[in-house]
């Protein structure tokens, strides 16, 4: 059944002599009804980013685009993997389902030479002109720059506005972390985003970048700051400053693997009683608290005839000070679990203290001013009362560190 609001991409009627196919200006007055331009004021009105005018939707030839070409292959630079990781399913999707007419179209910069630059839009034209069904022109919103904003200045506007419409944009697909870290990057490299001296200035600046790029898209607060905090660390240990590690599940199981702290067998005789116990590794994130401290009770029931030493590791440390952050996130964890088996010893031994099989031993390393990055952080006794005292001299209070 013929529907008006989508274009169907193999429909003969809209090949040429040379077997390529186009929209028409029919499809370009459809899709102009379809959309309203007074819902969408981030693209068609007044929360389109400074500098920039709405001209109209019209329809463009491919050829009058200067698309990124890298080596023959389309790439765009906001995307880290150069193209979309969805491009396959979206694809499909317009395969089985048309192009839909009611989308927010292709965006483009209308250049002063008569020519346009792509602001978003690569993977549909990377599925429209190059997975078969040859469209040589698309259905585009066309905008101009004001004529007081430099080169530079339109680039940089260019370069964050894609990601923001490939965050919000339906046909775009999925906005991606490495694709935020990279524009910023990018910024960065090219001046838009002048950084400080000031190590807590430079990341309210790159936080400011990050929350404007992930516009209303698909990322928590919690992500964002993340994102910021990835960035920033990185930065730092780029300028010489200090090299950060940030952990997850896979990298922590790596390092401890590769470090001289192995699982220990335990020793039978040649009846089978035990003469000496075994030693077993645990390693869980200082993030993960409750369920940290019951999977250590199960690892000690599994392996009963060994000690457990519990490794944490600190994940991603966010905020301008990471040492301050890597001894403040190890404190209260530490302070958790003490409160944790005190709690549970009154409440199962009456709170008789007991040998125990689990020891909370020791943590990943993650900064590298306070010590050596390969060499595991021992837990000793704490002398401090309270996070706040960690400064100074007690910073690292309570950690056997090796520099």
């Amino acid at each position: 059944m013929y529907n008006s609001n989508i274009v169907d991409v193999f429909d003969d009627s809209l090949l040429n002599k040379d077997n390529t196919r186009k929209f028409t200006q029919k499809h370009a007055e459809r899709c102009k009804q379809l959309i309203n331009l007074d819902a969408y004021p981030e693209y068609f009105g007044d929360l389109i980013p400074e500098g920039f005018e709405f001209v109209e939707i019209d329809i463009i030839d491919d050829d009058l685009i200067d698309w990124d070409i890298v080596k023959g292959n389309l790439t765009q630079i906001s995307r880290a993997s150069g193209l979309n990781p969805r491009l396959d399913d979206i694809a499909t999707n317009i395969k089985m389902h048309g192009y839909k007419l009611r989308s927010i179209p292709i965006m483009l910069l209308k250049l002063p030479n008569g020519r346009y630059r792509p602001i978003n839009g690569r993977t549909r034209k990377q599925v429209l002109n190059g997975t078969g069904f040859g469209f040589t022109n698309y259905i585009c919103s066309v905008y101009k720059p004001k004529s007081n904003l430099t080169d530079s200045q339109i680039e940089d506007i260019v370069s964050q506005w894609g990601l923001i419409a490939n965050a919000e944009n339906d046909p775009a697909g999925d906005l991606q972390i490495e694709d935020v870290i990279r524009e910023v990057k990018y910024a960065i490299s090219k001046g838009w985003l002048k950084l400080t001296k000031n190590g807590k200035k430079n990341l309210e600046l790159i936080s400011e970048r990050v929350e404007k790029l992930c516009g209303k898209g698909i990322f928590t607060d919690d992500k964002r700051a993340t994102i910021s905090s990835r960035i920033f660390n990185n930065l730092s240990a780029t300028a010489g400053n200090q090299k950060i590690l940030g952990w997850e599940a896979s990298s922590s199981q790596e390092f401890l693997r590769k470090s001289k702290y192995k699982d220990i067998e335990p020793k039978y005789n040649e009846n089978g009683i035990l003469e000496k116990k075994g030693i077993k590794y645990f390693l869980i994130s200082s993030s993960t608290g409750d369920k940290a401290f019951i999977k250590s009770m199960q690892c000690a029931n599994k392996n009963k005839d060994c000690d457990v030493r519990v490794i944490i590791h600190t994940g991603l440390l966010k905020g301008y000070d990471q040492a301050k952050t890597y001894v403040e996130k190890i404190y209260g964890f530490r302070r958790f679990w003490d409160n944790t088996v005190d709690l549970v010893q009154y409440a199962y031994t009456n709170g008789i203290k007991l040998q125990p099989k689990v020891t909370l031993y020791g943590a990943l390393p993650a900064v590298e001013k306070l010590g050596s990055l390969e060499e595991l952080v021992i837990f000793k006794n704490y002398t401090v009362d309270s996070k706040e005292e960690l400064v100074g001299d007690k910073l690292t209070d309570g950690l056997i560190l090796k520099k």
